[in-house]
């Protein structure tokens, strides 16, 4: 720990938070992690924790679509390319959504 700040080499913590936030479907669930991602000042190896908490409040800014809590599978968000400065702890983000085929 340095100055606040954690850094690990192993990834699991973040990468598993980051992992919920953006693919759970229920909201609660999400902004759970998210907050956590965001109290903490920690990275593990690439995986910065104020960096990826961002990215997943984006996410489901864009997944949600009604009040309901629940996101459509079919709004579902997938990352295309990532660039990360972990000395500015900055990065960015290209996703799409995918394309669900629907029975007939």
């Amino acid at each position: 720990q340095i100055g606040g700040n954690t850094f690990v080499v192993s990834s699991i913590l973040i990468k598993s938070l980051f992992f919920i936030a953006s693919k759970c479907r229920e909201k609660p669930i999400r902004t759970e992690a998210i907050n956590y991602l965001r109290s903490m000042s920690r990275r593990e190896g690439i995986w910065d924790s104020k960096v990826t908490s961002t990215f997943a409040t984006a996410i489901m800014e864009l997944e949600e679509s009604d009040e309901s809590g629940l996101i459509p599978e079919h709004r579902s968000l997938r990352a295309i390319k990532t660039t990360f400065d972990l000395r500015k702890r900055q990065g960015k983000l290209r996703f799409g959504r995918q394309q669900w085929i629907q029975d007939p």
